[in-house]
């Protein structure tokens, strides 16, 4: 049986459709749907593989955000993890 606050929980985090990933919490799977065209950095992160519609998964939070895509993993600065939009996706089971 699920809790009150387990329910709450959920509820909250299902109820944040799309977001900045900074704002993602540890643990947290999302899928990539806005990444800036403008700048060098973003450049760079879409040649490391950061595409709209991949999945990735917050690993650390703090001043600096470290994702996983796939088997690599990245530190974005909190600032330049703002500009990238995610939404919220289903863990994966194994």
């Amino acid at each position: 049986m699920m809790s009150f606050m387990s329910w709450r929980r959920r509820t909250a985090e299902s109820s944040l459709s799309v977001g900045a990933l900074s704002e993602w919490r540890r643990g947290r799977d999302a899928i990539v749907v806005d990444v800036p065209w403008a700048d060098r950095l973003y450049c760079r992160l879409r040649e490391m593989g950061l595409l709209p519609g991949v999945r990735l998964r917050v690993l650390r939070t703090g001043t600096r955000l470290v994702i996983q895509i796939g088997e690599a993993r990245l530190a974005l600065r909190r600032a330049d993890a703002a500009a990238i939009r995610v939404t919220a996706a289903d863990p994966i089971t194994l």
